[in-house]
């Protein structure tokens, strides 16, 4: 590989490292001005556009803005209505389980089988999982999403260090997981929120974490097709 495309590689690693972490933000954190500033500052945002590109996505960005610029309370009443109180009908729990292990229409229950195999795998990688107010549970949307950031971070670091073999392995094992993990509840999970009368500003995050995963997984398939012919 040489220099430029190395160089260039780096850049990508860390520019879909830093998106993750900024979509982990909205669900692991309770709206804040400060967080809100710092997640919505404007160089930020047009960065990010670039790196989501399609129109609607550009089009999310514009509402978040607008919404965050507006009540912060409003905003803050969506995160309890959503991801914290568990009221019937309103509460869409941010868990894999809840999803991928449901009864009918019923949510599954915290810490399923789901919960484990996504607990075992952190542990393969090294992942230590750290729990914010509000977060029960190792497979919440917004540690998986930490979790891939930590991936892709690594695969710069090693792509840095000149070790590219560590650095397609990265790759890899980012691939399996969104593959056998947020890919199976993802679009589910982001429906609901979406099509929820208490959603406005996590709407559009909802919509953003959708979109960016499944392009990043595109991107990663013909990558790692890209790998298995060299």
């Amino acid at each position: 590989m040489s220099s430029v495309n190395l160089k260039k590689e780096v850049t990508i690693a860390k520019g879909r490292s830093k998106s993750y972490s900024w979509l982990a933000s909205f669900y692991l954190f309770e709206p804040t001005h400060e967080l809100l500033k710092t997640l919505l500052e404007p160089n930020l945002l047009k960065a990010f556009a670039l790196i989501f590109n399609e129109h609607y996505a550009k089009k999310a960005f514009l509402t978040l803005s607008s919404i965050a610029n507006k009540n912060i309370e409003a905003i803050k009443d969506e995160f309890y209505s959503l991801y914290v109180v568990p009221l019937r009908g309103i509460y869409v729990p941010p868990y894999e389980s809840c999803f991928r292990e449901k009864n009918g229409k019923e949510f599954g229950n915290l810490w399923g089988k789901t919960t484990e195999d996504v607990l075992k795998f952190y542990h393969k990688v090294g992942f230590e999982v750290f729990y914010p107010r509000y977060v029960f549970a190792p497979d919440h949307i917004g540690l998986e999403l930490t979790f891939m950031s930590e991936l892709c971070s690594k695969e710069a670091k090693e792509l840095k260090n000149g070790n590219i073999s560590k650095a397609k392995e990265m790759k890899r094992i980012q691939l399996i997981f969104l593959r056998n993990h947020v890919l199976n509840w993802i679009l589910d999970y982001a429906s609901k929120i979406e099509n929820s009368q208490r959603s406005k500003f996590y709407k559009q995050v909802a919509f953003l974490t959708k979109s960016f995963i499944q392009k990043d997984y595109k991107f990663l398939s013909l990558l790692t097709q890209e790998i298995h012919h060299e």
